[in-house]
């Protein structure tokens, strides 16, 4: 074996432990300045978003803040969705009144009325709807229109009244087909 000087000894261990020092603070500083740079790339810079309700918010980088309603809902300046007035109807960007025959009760979308009826533009409930057809009353358990039977009429508070006179024409005058 050779016999080495101590001094030298001592000198290439210390240079030895100095370059293990030196390498660990270059991996330590290698894995901080990556670790900043790829979380920087993964972090998005999101706006802080408020409770949207019946919608989402747009958030992200992209996004600016704002809240997407769902169809039915209107977004209120940005920051809520809330639902149209009764009459109207909403597809998340905007309210629109009901057309003729068709109403809407709490805003989010318009149903027609029943057969045999019929609603004025804009209207928020189905008791809108009103009966059209000759002798028609509105049967408020079903919510439709139904024929008085033969021989009555229906009067101006829409209640089938018998008519003797009806009946008896229906029987002495019967129709010509």
């Amino acid at each position: 074996m050779i016999n080495a000087n101590p001094v030298i000894m001592a000198y290439i261990a210390s240079v030895s432990f100095f370059l293990l020092c030196f390498s660990l603070f270059l991996f330590l500083l290698f894995l901080f300045f990556f670790s900043f740079f790829f979380l920087s790339l993964t972090q998005n810079d999101s706006i802080a978003c408020p409770d949207c309700g019946q919608g989402t918010c747009n958030d992200g980088a992209s996004g600016d803040g704002q809240c997407v309603c769902q169809t039915g809902w209107i977004n209120s300046e940005g920051n809520n969705c809330n639902s149209c007035a009764a009459g109207y109807y909403g597809d998340g960007i905007g309210c629109y009144i009901c057309n003729k025959n068709q109403y809407s009760i709490d805003g989010t979308i318009c149903l027609s009325c029943p057969e045999n009826s019929t609603s004025k533009l804009g209207s928020s409930s189905i008791l809108d709807c009103k009966c059209d057809s000759f002798n028609y009353y509105p049967d408020n358990q079903t919510f439709t229109c139904l024929p008085c039977p033969l021989g009555y009429l229906l009067n101006e508070s829409n209640i089938c009244q018998s008519n003797s006179f009806l009946l008896f024409s229906f029987f002495f005058f019967p129709r010509v087909q």
